[in-house]
Protein backbone atom coordinates (compact mmCIF):
# COMPACT_ATOMS: atom_id res chain seq x y z
CA UNK A 1 0.00 0.00 0.00
CA UNK A 2 1.37 3.26 -1.20
CA UNK A 3 -0.55 5.85 0.51
CA UNK A 4 -1.78 5.44 4.47
CA UNK A 5 -3.55 8.49 6.32
CA UNK A 6 -4.41 8.44 9.99
CA UNK A 7 -7.18 9.97 11.50
CA UNK A 8 -6.91 11.20 14.67
CA UNK A 9 -3.48 11.61 16.04
CA UNK A 10 -3.79 11.13 19.93
CA UNK A 11 -2.16 9.34 21.95
CA UNK A 12 -2.70 6.25 20.24
CA UNK A 13 -3.05 7.57 16.60
CA UNK A 14 0.11 9.44 17.18
CA UNK A 15 2.04 6.58 17.98
CA UNK A 16 0.56 4.84 14.92
CA UNK A 17 2.10 7.33 12.83
CA UNK A 18 5.39 7.23 13.93
CA UNK A 19 5.53 3.56 14.00
CA UNK A 20 4.38 3.70 10.15
CA UNK A 21 7.11 6.26 9.24
CA UNK A 22 9.72 4.70 10.60
CA UNK A 23 8.79 1.35 8.88
CA UNK A 24 9.13 3.76 5.78
CA UNK A 25 5.15 4.15 4.66
CA UNK A 26 4.09 7.73 3.26
CA UNK A 27 1.89 8.66 5.87
CA UNK A 28 -1.11 12.13 5.84
CA UNK A 29 -2.58 12.67 8.90
CA UNK A 30 -5.70 14.51 10.22
CA UNK A 31 -6.78 15.55 13.55
CA UNK A 32 -8.99 18.29 14.75
CA UNK A 33 -5.96 19.60 16.80
CA UNK A 34 -3.67 21.27 14.53
CA UNK A 35 -0.96 21.40 17.67
CA UNK A 36 -1.16 17.70 17.39
CA UNK A 37 -0.48 17.59 13.58
CA UNK A 38 2.47 19.96 14.31
CA UNK A 39 3.92 17.17 16.79
CA UNK A 40 4.27 14.73 14.34
CA UNK A 41 5.37 17.34 11.15
CA UNK A 42 8.89 15.03 10.83
CA UNK A 43 6.76 11.95 10.54
CA UNK A 44 3.10 12.58 8.12
CA UNK A 45 2.29 15.26 6.18
CA UNK A 46 -0.66 17.16 7.82
CA UNK A 47 -4.16 17.84 6.05
CA UNK A 48 -6.49 20.79 6.47
CA UNK A 49 -9.21 17.95 7.07
CA UNK A 50 -10.49 14.22 6.78
CA UNK A 51 -11.37 14.04 3.04
CA UNK A 52 -7.86 15.74 2.07
CA UNK A 53 -6.21 13.26 4.08
CA UNK A 54 -8.28 10.16 2.97
CA UNK A 55 -7.87 11.40 -0.86
CA UNK A 56 -5.94 8.64 -3.12
CA UNK A 57 -5.19 6.80 0.17
CA UNK A 58 -5.03 2.74 0.11
CA UNK A 59 -5.55 2.48 3.93
CA UNK A 60 -7.23 4.97 6.18
CA UNK A 61 -6.55 4.20 9.98
CA UNK A 62 -8.99 6.04 12.54
CA UNK A 63 -8.16 6.65 15.83
CA UNK A 64 -10.95 8.60 17.63
CA UNK A 65 -13.01 9.34 20.58
CA UNK A 66 -15.59 7.40 20.40
CA UNK A 67 -18.97 6.18 18.10
CA UNK A 68 -20.41 9.99 17.12
CA UNK A 69 -17.19 10.78 16.04
CA UNK A 70 -16.35 7.14 13.79
CA UNK A 71 -20.11 7.72 12.72
CA UNK A 72 -19.14 11.07 11.43
CA UNK A 73 -15.86 10.16 10.06
CA UNK A 74 -17.22 6.81 8.02
CA UNK A 75 -19.50 10.06 6.41
CA UNK A 76 -17.06 11.75 5.17
CA UNK A 77 -14.70 8.80 4.29
CA UNK A 78 -17.97 7.27 1.95
CA UNK A 79 -17.48 10.43 -0.71
CA UNK A 80 -13.68 10.49 -0.29
CA UNK A 81 -12.20 7.46 -0.70
CA UNK A 82 -12.21 5.22 -4.20
CA UNK A 83 -13.35 1.93 -4.70
CA UNK A 84 -11.06 -0.85 -3.10
CA UNK A 85 -9.70 0.81 -0.42
CA UNK A 86 -9.53 -0.42 3.46
CA UNK A 87 -10.07 1.75 6.57
CA UNK A 88 -9.28 -0.11 9.57
CA UNK A 89 -10.74 1.87 12.73
CA UNK A 90 -8.43 1.57 15.95
CA UNK A 91 -10.98 3.08 17.90
CA UNK A 92 -13.19 1.86 20.99
CA UNK A 93 -16.54 1.32 19.86
CA UNK A 94 -19.66 -0.15 20.49
CA UNK A 95 -20.25 -3.30 17.45
CA UNK A 96 -23.53 -1.70 16.32
CA UNK A 97 -21.21 1.74 15.17
CA UNK A 98 -18.92 -0.86 13.79
CA UNK A 99 -21.33 -2.81 11.61
CA UNK A 100 -23.02 0.60 10.77
CA UNK A 101 -19.41 1.80 9.92
CA UNK A 102 -18.99 -1.12 8.02
CA UNK A 103 -22.51 -0.80 6.01
CA UNK A 104 -21.78 3.08 5.36
CA UNK A 105 -18.64 2.67 3.48
CA UNK A 106 -19.80 -0.66 1.98
CA UNK A 107 -21.56 1.35 -0.41
CA UNK A 108 -18.71 3.26 -1.37
CA UNK A 109 -16.81 -0.30 -2.09
CA UNK A 110 -14.93 0.72 0.51
CA UNK A 111 -13.82 -2.24 3.12
CA UNK A 112 -14.57 -1.71 7.20
CA UNK A 113 -12.18 -3.50 10.03
CA UNK A 114 -13.15 -2.70 13.47
CA UNK A 115 -9.50 -3.16 14.30
CA UNK A 116 -9.55 -1.68 17.88
CA UNK A 117 -5.67 -2.03 19.66
CA UNK A 118 -4.66 -4.42 22.28
CA UNK A 119 -1.67 -2.68 24.20
CA UNK A 120 -0.94 0.96 25.26
CA UNK A 121 0.73 3.41 23.05
CA UNK A 122 4.34 3.00 24.64
CA UNK A 123 4.10 -0.54 23.21
CA UNK A 124 3.12 0.53 19.56
CA UNK A 125 5.38 -2.18 17.37
CA UNK A 126 4.09 -4.39 19.72
CA UNK A 127 -0.02 -4.58 19.68
CA UNK A 128 -1.87 -6.87 18.92
CA UNK A 129 -4.91 -5.35 16.46
CA UNK A 130 -8.80 -8.15 16.53
CA UNK A 131 -9.95 -7.23 13.30
CA UNK A 132 -13.63 -7.87 12.38
CA UNK A 133 -14.89 -7.78 8.65
CA UNK A 134 -13.87 -9.31 5.25
CA UNK A 135 -11.17 -12.22 5.60
CA UNK A 136 -9.23 -10.55 2.48
CA UNK A 137 -9.31 -7.06 3.44
CA UNK A 138 -8.04 -7.96 6.99
CA UNK A 139 -5.01 -9.94 5.12
CA UNK A 140 -4.20 -7.22 3.08
CA UNK A 141 -4.22 -4.69 6.07
CA UNK A 142 -2.32 -7.18 7.99
CA UNK A 143 0.25 -6.92 5.26
CA UNK A 144 1.09 -3.33 6.72
CA UNK A 145 0.33 -3.19 9.92
CA UNK A 146 1.98 -6.25 11.13
CA UNK A 147 5.69 -5.40 11.66
CA UNK A 148 5.08 -1.72 12.00
CA UNK A 149 2.29 -0.88 14.60
CA UNK A 150 1.34 -4.85 15.77
CA UNK A 151 2.95 -7.98 16.54
CA UNK A 152 0.14 -9.38 15.38
CA UNK A 153 -2.88 -8.94 13.57
CA UNK A 154 -5.63 -11.61 13.80
CA UNK A 155 -9.90 -12.14 12.03
CA UNK A 156 -11.66 -12.24 14.97
CA UNK A 157 -14.97 -12.54 12.87
CA UNK A 158 -17.91 -10.45 11.16
CA UNK A 159 -17.94 -6.45 11.48
CA UNK A 160 -18.67 -6.03 15.49
CA UNK A 161 -16.59 -8.81 16.52
CA UNK A 162 -13.37 -7.23 17.15
CA UNK A 163 -15.27 -4.21 18.96
CA UNK A 164 -17.10 -6.91 21.78
CA UNK A 165 -13.70 -8.25 22.41
CA UNK A 166 -12.14 -5.34 23.12
CA UNK A 167 -15.01 -4.00 25.31
CA UNK A 168 -14.89 -7.54 27.35
CA UNK A 169 -11.09 -6.63 28.00
CA UNK A 170 -11.36 -3.31 29.04
CA UNK A 171 -14.35 -4.40 31.21
CA UNK A 172 -12.09 -6.81 32.57
CA UNK A 173 -9.65 -3.84 32.89
CA UNK A 174 -12.17 -2.08 35.01
CA UNK A 175 -12.70 -4.56 37.15
CA UNK A 176 -9.16 -4.90 38.20
CA UNK A 177 -8.56 -0.99 38.41
CA UNK A 178 -11.39 -0.81 40.79
CA UNK A 179 -10.80 -4.19 43.18
CA UNK A 180 -7.40 -2.74 43.27
CA UNK A 181 -7.72 1.00 44.43
CA UNK A 182 -10.29 -1.23 46.76
CA UNK A 183 -8.08 -3.49 48.25
CA UNK A 184 -5.64 -0.57 48.69
CA UNK A 185 -7.97 1.44 50.54
CA UNK A 186 -8.94 -1.16 52.79
CA UNK A 187 -5.38 -2.14 54.03
CA UNK A 188 -5.34 1.54 54.74
CA UNK A 189 -8.49 1.48 57.00
CA UNK A 190 -7.56 -1.96 57.96
CA UNK A 191 -4.05 -0.96 59.79
CA UNK A 192 -1.95 -2.36 56.74
CA UNK A 193 0.57 -0.17 55.28
CA UNK A 194 -0.83 0.01 51.66
CA UNK A 195 2.63 0.43 50.15
CA UNK A 196 3.90 -2.86 52.04
CA UNK A 197 0.95 -4.57 50.41
CA UNK A 198 1.99 -3.40 46.70
CA UNK A 199 5.89 -4.43 47.56
CA UNK A 200 4.97 -8.20 48.56
CA UNK A 201 1.89 -9.00 46.64
CA UNK A 202 3.20 -7.33 42.90
CA UNK A 203 6.20 -9.53 43.08
CA UNK A 204 4.79 -13.01 45.22
CA UNK A 205 3.63 -14.80 42.06
CA UNK A 206 0.39 -15.35 43.01
CA UNK A 207 -2.35 -15.57 40.88
CA UNK A 208 -4.32 -12.61 41.51
CA UNK A 209 -1.41 -10.29 40.11
CA UNK A 210 -2.24 -9.11 36.74
CA UNK A 211 0.29 -6.61 34.37
CA UNK A 212 -2.70 -3.85 35.16
CA UNK A 213 -1.99 -4.30 39.21
CA UNK A 214 1.75 -4.11 38.53
CA UNK A 215 1.02 -0.47 36.54
CA UNK A 216 -1.02 1.03 38.75
CA UNK A 217 -0.51 -0.43 42.65
CA UNK A 218 2.82 1.04 42.83
CA UNK A 219 1.37 4.73 41.60
CA UNK A 220 -1.55 4.74 44.05
CA UNK A 221 0.34 4.46 46.65
CA UNK A 222 2.95 6.69 45.42
CA UNK A 223 -0.05 8.89 44.61
CA UNK A 224 0.83 9.37 41.03
CA UNK A 225 -2.52 9.54 38.66
CA UNK A 226 -0.78 10.93 36.14
CA UNK A 227 -3.03 10.00 33.25
CA UNK A 228 -2.27 6.75 31.19
CA UNK A 229 -6.07 5.97 30.29
CA UNK A 230 -7.96 8.51 31.84
CA UNK A 231 -11.11 7.98 34.18
CA UNK A 232 -13.19 9.66 31.30
CA UNK A 233 -12.46 6.21 28.44
CA UNK A 234 -12.48 3.64 31.52
CA UNK A 235 -15.87 5.12 31.87
CA UNK A 236 -16.53 5.09 28.03
CA UNK A 237 -15.83 2.07 27.75
CA UNK A 238 -17.00 0.47 30.38
CA UNK A 239 -20.51 1.84 29.73
CA UNK A 240 -20.30 0.81 25.79
CA UNK A 241 -19.87 -3.24 27.63
CA UNK A 242 -22.56 -2.95 29.98
CA UNK A 243 -24.63 -1.99 26.61
CA UNK A 244 -23.28 -4.59 24.96
CA UNK A 245 -24.47 -7.33 27.84
CA UNK A 246 -27.96 -5.62 28.13
CA UNK A 247 -28.57 -6.27 24.29
CA UNK A 248 -26.97 -9.69 24.54
CA UNK A 249 -29.34 -10.34 27.72
CA UNK A 250 -26.54 -11.42 30.22
CA UNK A 251 -27.08 -9.49 33.59
CA UNK A 252 -23.87 -8.47 34.69
CA UNK A 253 -23.17 -8.38 38.55
CA UNK A 254 -19.17 -7.00 38.99
CA UNK A 255 -19.50 -5.36 35.42
CA UNK A 256 -22.56 -3.04 36.42
CA UNK A 257 -20.37 -2.56 39.48
CA UNK A 258 -17.34 -1.30 37.56
CA UNK A 259 -19.48 1.18 35.45
CA UNK A 260 -20.89 2.37 38.57
CA UNK A 261 -17.67 3.68 40.48
CA UNK A 262 -16.29 4.82 37.14
CA UNK A 263 -19.35 6.98 36.90
CA UNK A 264 -19.29 8.29 40.12
CA UNK A 265 -15.68 9.18 40.05
CA UNK A 266 -16.21 11.31 36.55
CA UNK A 267 -17.74 14.65 37.99
CA UNK A 268 -14.19 15.13 40.08
CA UNK A 269 -11.43 12.36 38.10
CA UNK A 270 -12.59 12.81 34.52
CA UNK A 271 -9.09 13.58 33.16
CA UNK A 272 -6.60 11.68 35.91
CA UNK A 273 -5.91 8.06 35.54
CA UNK A 274 -8.28 5.83 35.47
CA UNK A 275 -6.92 4.55 39.10
CA UNK A 276 -7.92 7.75 40.79
CA UNK A 277 -11.02 5.55 41.29
CA UNK A 278 -9.08 5.06 44.81
CA UNK A 279 -10.01 8.71 45.77
CA UNK A 280 -13.45 7.94 46.28
CA UNK A 281 -12.58 5.22 49.10
CA UNK A 282 -10.05 7.71 50.34
CA UNK A 283 -13.14 10.29 50.67
CA UNK A 284 -15.53 7.53 52.38
CA UNK A 285 -12.66 6.87 55.07
CA UNK A 286 -10.96 9.63 55.47
CA UNK A 287 -7.63 8.11 55.50
CA UNK A 288 -5.41 7.76 52.41
CA UNK A 289 -4.70 4.84 50.38
CA UNK A 290 -0.76 5.98 50.41
CA UNK A 291 2.96 4.04 51.29
CA UNK A 292 3.28 4.75 54.97
CA UNK A 293 7.02 3.73 55.43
Amino acid sequence: MEQIAVIGVGRMGSAAVRALAAAGHRVRCFDVSAEAMTALADFASPSGSVAEAAADADLVLLSLRGPDDVAEVTATLRDSMRDGSIVADLSTVDPETSRAAAATLAAAGVAYLDAPVLGRPERAGVWTIPCGGDADAVRRAAGVLEGTIAQRVVHVGASGSASVLKLMNNLMLGAINGITAEALAVCSAAGLDPGVFVDVVADSGAASVSPMFRDIAPRIVDGDFTPTFTVGLMHKDNRLAVEVAERAGVPLVVGRAVDELNRRALDDHRDEDSCAVVKLFEAATGMPARRQA
